[in-house]
């Protein structure tokens, strides 16, 4: 066994290091070794010695090794196909115990015991298909083929027996002959299970995954008999961080990334000559430079802030939304006393923002109740059928009435035009096994045959226009050291701290809005921080290169002919256009086709993974624009990257379940 690992580790430490001075992110060269709990088990009649009249199945627990190379590569960032390349080795050691009454001369024989014992090493040839879930965290499954080394196998049979006369105890021990070596020298096994990377770098030199996976398959000990196999396996993968710093240039023609793709990419370093916005001592290792990425091409780094005012279209989310247990409604909604004169309309919700004018919900619907005398609708009481709401129809009734209550005594409502119902769940419910999705089915759903109890409430808004969108900071192509790890970071006065963590980065590219916003009174520049793990051949250092990024606001080119459609409020999860938003949008369709259009703009709320968000909004915005025919513009997911309100609320989460289109009449 030892001259077999000795003759390994040489090899093994020659190709890790190819892997070290030869690696990709597309393909990788790594080392294994896992530590195994084997299972095995077999019936011994398959030996010709062994008497088939009663079944005798021997089994057994022991542990291994196994250890190699292994190769990965990535098909996109969630998919991936490994193979491995190594040797295992196990000694088994499996018995069977059974209770008899049999005789040899004057003894009597009451238990016997089988022992089997094998050695399995064998080289294994492992692929997988691997596919990441979850961030760090992946699913896979493959197979194992196995080639056995030349073993020797024992098999025993010990029979405890009692003298009759002297009452003495005797032991017969009886070897059975070796019946010849495999037939089939290959073990084939089937397994699945877990990895999870761990994100950040061991000691500066390797990566380090784990691996908990479960194999079931055979291997043939002797010429007759075959034994199941089955292991729980813990695996180390180890890569070789890549220190070789590989740029590309980009060329001049190459277009920029499209605004579809997510806010932080990893695109390639131009290779334009622009100006540096740094601020930088000559001692400094690494070079930083930015650079503005347009439509048309590269800008110089300087951002153009432009704020308008625009007539902004707000859906009118339908629900009501209730504390846990309860049937009161919040007091975060506008609500007016049955007794005191009412004193509202809807040209008073002008210039309220988007929250505010979703909780005069109740008010809005009373005042177009009363407009449109033939109007019904249907309230609908819902609960998150948990904990004390399980199966609470009655909760969900109450809180149907509470509503059904307002209207009929604060704002006049004949009873007979109000329809109440009760249910547990929602009949689109949200997530329940987030605390955020339990919130959103608390609810009361309000719905209407007549178009305009319904219809978006006009007021006013302010759109943000940022030039250039994107901005790439890079490595300046005449840094020579290897970057292990990076820290981008921003210090705005009017924002908390903002941060990019990054492993071994060429360019990092941001979304302005990420920084800036349409609140802000006051436009600083944009103070920046470059901070990299450099390995100059012996030591890692630390090196922090800063920057200022100038910021201009310019005046307003529009003279109040901008608008924005909020439109559609999607369901949890969902970019599917039902019936009313179909029917929303056609009445919006000859204007919308008729003007200039800006933008299509698709958002989502912060529950979920990120980049599952982003490819979400970025479907939303998609299939709106298909619809609507809109073509040649700018068709953008924001994911939750930029929320327009607050999502603290289940009222906040469902507006950012949207689509914006932003045009010019």
């Amino acid at each position: 066994m030892l001259k077999i690992i000795r003759f390994l580790f040489v090899p093994l430490l020659l190709l890790w290091g190819i892997c070290y001075t030869n690696a990709s992110e597309k393909f990788r060269f790594g080392l294994f070794t896992s530590f195994n709990y084997y299972r095995t088990e077999g019936d011994l009649r398959q030996f010709e010695s062994i008497g088939d009249s009663v079944p005798k199945i021997v089994a057994g627990s022991d542990f291994g090794f196994s250890l190699g190379i292994l190769g990965k590569y990535s098909f996109s960032g969630k998919i991936f196909v490994t193979a491995s390349l190594g040797f295992a080795f196990q000694n088994s050691d499996n018995t069977l115990a059974v209770n008899l009454l049999d005789s040899i001369g004057d003894a009597i024989c009451l238990r016997e015991e089988y022992r089997l014992r094998f050695r399995n090493s064998r080289f294994v040839f492992n692929p997988e298909l691997q596919y990441e879930f979850l961030p760090n965290l992946s699913f896979f499954g493959g197979f194992e083929l196995g080639y056995n080394l030349p073993s020797n196998y024992s098999l025993v049979q010990r029979q405890e027996c009692r003298d009759t006369i002297s009452q003495n105890l005797i032991e017969y021990v009886i070897p059975y002959p070796n019946e010849g070596k495999p037939k089939y020298p290959i073990t084939t096994q089937l397994d699945f299970g877990f990895e999870y990377r761990i994100p950040t770098a061991i000691f500066d030199l390797f990566e380090l995954s784990l691996n908990a996976k479960y194999t079931f398959g055979f291997t043939n000990v002797s010429a007759n008999y075959t034994s199941d196999i089955n292991s729980f396996q813990l695996q180390f993968k180890f890569f070789p961080i890549y220190r070789k710093l590989s740029i590309v240039p980009l060329a001049k023609d190459t277009l920029p990334p499209s605004k579809q793709e997510i806010a932080i990419i990893q695109p390639p370093i131009p290779s334009l000559p622009v100006m540096s916005q740094n601020i930088e001592l000559p001692a400094k290792r690494i070079k930083i430079d930015v650079v503005g990425v347009e439509d048309s091409g590269y800008a110089p780094a300087v951002v153009y802030y432009r704020r308008e005012i625009a007539k902004h279209f707000v859906p009118l989310l339908n629900y009501i939304f209730f504390d846990y247990g309860s049937s009161e409604i919040p007091e975060r909604y506008f609500q007016f006393d049955s007794n005191s004169q009412i004193d509202f309309s809807e040209s008073k919700l002008f210039n309220l923002s988007l929250l505010d004018v979703y909780h005069h919900i109740l008010n809005i619907v009373g005042s177009r109740l009363r407009l449109y005398p033939e109007a019904k609708i249907t309230i609908t009481g819902c609960n998150s059928n948990i904990g004390e709401e399980e199966r609470n129809l009655e909760l969900s009734k109450a809180r149907a009435k509470a509503v059904s209550r307002y209207l009929t005594e604060v704002w006049g409502i004949n009873p007979e035009r109000i329809a109440v119902q009760e249910r547990n769940l929602p009949s689109k419910p949200s997530n329940d096994a987030t605390p955020d999705g339990v919130q959103e089915n608390q609810r009361v759903e309000i719905y209407s045959e007549t178009p305009e109890i319904l219809a978006p409430v006009v007021n006013l808004d302010t759109v943000v226009f940022f030039s250039p969108k994107i901005l790439r900071f890079y490595i300046s192509k005449d840094t020579l050291h290897s970057i292990l790890r990076t820290k981008l970071s921003f210090e705005q006065s009017q924002f908390s701290n903002f941060a990019i963590f990054e492993e071994k980065p060429d360019s990092i590219d941001l979304l302005v809005n990420n920084l800036l916003s349409k609140q802000l009174s006051v436009v600083n520049p944009i103070d920046y921080q470059w901070t990299s793990a450099i390995f100059d051949g012996k030591d890692t250092l630390e090196e922090n290169v800063s920057g200022s990024i100038p910021v201009v606001v310019l005046p307003s080119e529009r003279k109040n002919n901008l608008q924005k459609l909020s439109l559609l409020l999607f369901d949890f999860n969902s970019s599917n256009l039902d019936a009313l938003q179909i029917q929303s949008l056609r009445k919006f369709r000859s204007i919308i086709q008729n003007s200039k259009v800006i933008e299509v703009a698709g958002y989502t709320d912060a529950i979920g993974n990120e980049d599952y968000n982003l490819k979400l909004s970025t479907e939303r915005a998609q299939r709106v624009a298909k619809h609507l025919g809109i073509q040649n513009v700018s068709v953008v997911g924001y994911g939750e990257s930029a929320p327009f309100v607050e999502s603290r609320t289940p009222e906040g989460r469902f507006y950012l379940r949207t689509v914006q289109i932003i045009f010019e009449k």
